[in-house]
């Protein structure tokens, strides 16, 4: 049985571990998430790390010429999908 999964440091944008009866400690750290869809029903889970999770997006530039762009950085816009976790004692973030 899977009691540890750590992810950290790779480019994941979705995660799908939907009703895991498994894992204890889930670390998803340094990542592209964008919301926490797919981290429900994680019924052992004691402690989720999702620290310094950023992705990039390209925007027009305000006041700029027609097309210009330039990236812009968000964090997780979204907790929706962090339900039913019922052991849960620890959140990073």
């Amino acid at each position: 049985m899977l009691r540890k999964l750590i992810l950290d440091e790779n480019q994941i944008q979705d995660v799908g571990l939907k009703s895991n009866g498994s894992i204890k400690v889930l670390s998803v750290n340094k990542n592209k998430l964008k919301s926490c869809e797919g981290f429900a029903r994680l019924y052992e889970c004691e402690m989720l790390s999702l620290q310094e999770n950023v992705f990039e997006v390209e925007e027009p530039v305000e006041g700029g010429e027609e097309g210009q762009m330039e990236p812009k950085t968000y964090a997780i816009t979204s907790f929706k999908g962090l339900e039913h976790l019922p052991k849960l004692k620890k959140l990073q973030l």
